[in-house]
């Protein structure tokens, strides 16, 4: 990893640092699967366009790695605003500050600007980002499969990653802690034996164990329904 991040560096010469967080520090990591969680820190931002497809470049040359790049401005890090990706911006929510202040390591550059990133509770962290996810994500893909053509496999596998953000915005809103995307999973599966069938298809295509799995839209339904019913 540590060839991977002196390239990327090498990508962003201007950079005021980079720091990553998420699995990529931590024990959960699985090589070849888990993302690598990357923040940009950048002294300004003059041209959104291009910064965004000079990430996607750097992404799209290591695909293989798993690269998840966002930049932001040293401003924006201390005021918790947005920030670029590949895909455009996005805001930076209260769990993305907590995992950063907790798991972020220092790649490159200042050693003080994880310090910069005003200090949250994992309570208050969760109560940031459970709105977004019940209001976007969950009521989103509630709509998307009541009206979708394709196969449930095909949605399911579609739209892996933001299923995945809800197991785990569940299992660690019920434990009270953060939870790994495949810790997250087996908790939802030994306490609601409803979900088992949906449980098994998404951990099986994340590991990439399965291709196609069995499923039907009910299962969609029924699991999105008890996340937003967790959720409040």
């Amino acid at each position: 990893m540590k060839e991977l991040l002196t390239q990327v560096h090498e990508a962003f010469p201007n950079s005021l640092g980079g720091i990553i967080f998420g699995s990529a520090t931590t024990s959960d990591f699985i090589p070849g699967i888990s993302d690598i969680d990357l923040i940009i820190v950048l002294e300004d931002i003059n041209n959104f366009q291009t910064l965004q497809q000079q990430i996607k470049n750097v992404q799209d040359t290591h695909k293989d790695k798993h690269l998840d790049i966002s930049a932001t401005t040293i401003e924006n890090l201390q005021i918790n605003s947005s920030v670029v990706t590949a895909y455009g911006t996005r805001n930076l929510h209260g769990m993305d500050r907590y995992r950063i202040r907790i798991e972020g390591v220092m790649c490159w550059g200042r050693h003080d600007l994880i310090k910069l990133i005003p200090a949250i509770s994992f309570k208050d962290a969760l109560d940031d980002v459970i709105p977004h996810i019940r209001k976007v994500f969950i009521k989103g893909l509630l709509e998307e499969i009541q009206n979708s053509k394709i196969l449930p496999s095909d949605f399911l596998y579609k739209k892996l990653d933001i299923f995945l953000v809800i197991a785990r915005t569940v299992a660690s809103f019920k434990k009270g802690i953060i939870v790994s995307k495949i810790d997250s999973l087996d908790y939802l599966k030994s306490n609601e034996e409803d979900l088992s069938n949906i449980v098994n298809a998404l951990k099986g295509l994340y590991l990439r164990t399965i291709d196609s799995p069995e499923i039907n839209k009910n299962n969609i339904e029924c699991f999105l329904q008890f996340a937003k019913q967790e959720l409040g």
